[in-house]
C-alpha cells in the first residue's frame, strides 16, 4: 500500500507563470500472488513501482481528470548457502603418475561425476577440458564422452 503524490500547474497562456497549483495524492494498492515450493518467509522479495506515464486533462474551470500507468516490477530470489573452503592444501604434482598416464583419454562420464573431479583425476583443470571439448557449461551428462589430452609442462 502506498501512495503516488503529483503537482499540477496551471500556466497563464501569455507569460506562463503559474497562476494554481493543486497537489494531490492518489493511493495505490499493490497485491502480489507467489507460488513458489518454499515458505514465503525464505525468499528474498523486492517491489518496484514506476510511475510510466501521467495524463492531466483539464475538464472544466473546477474539475481535473487524472489518469495513471504504474509500472509494478517485483523481484523474488531465494538465497543459497554456499560451502566456504576453511582450509585449503597444496600438494606437488606426482609426475611419475603423470608420466604413466596415456597421451589421449576418452572419458566415459558416470553418473554423480562432476568435471572438477573427471579434471583432478587428469591432472589437468576445468578450463582446458572445457575448451579442448568446447563445452559452454560445466554440467556433464552420464554417458557423455570427453576427450582429455595429458599436456606436460616441466
Amino acid at each position: 500500500m502506498g501512495r503516488a503524490g503529483k503537482h499540477v500547474f496551471t500556466l497563464a497562456y501569455s507569460t506562463g507563470t503559474p497562476i494554481a497549483k493543486i497537489r494531490t495524492k492518489i493511493g495505490v494498492q499493490v497485491k502480489v500472488a507467489f507460488i513458489g515450493t518454499k515458505p514465503m518467509y525464505l525468499y528474498e522479495w523486492q517491489i518496484f513501482l514506476c510511475l510510466d506515464q501521467l495524463m492531466v486533462t483539464m475538464l472544466d474551470a473546477q474539475e481535473l481528470e487524472m489518469k495513471a500507468v504504474l509500472q509494478i516490477k517485483v523481484l523474488f530470489h531465494e538465497p543459497a548457502r554456499l560451502q566456504l573452503v576453511e582450509d585449503l592444501e597444496e600438494e606437488p604434482l606426482n609426475m611419475d603418475r603423470i608420466r604413466r598416464m596415456p597421451g589421449m583419454v576418452i572419458h566415459i562420464v558416470q553418473p554423480g561425476e562432476k568435471l572438477w573431479d573427471i579434471s583432478k583425476a587428469h591432472a589437468t583443470t576445468c578450463g582446458e577440458v572445457m575448451e579442448l571439448n568446447e563445452l559452454k557449461e560445466e554440467t556433464l551428462k552420464p554417458g557423455q564422452k570427453v576427450l582429455m589430452v595429458k599436456e606436460i609442462a616441466r
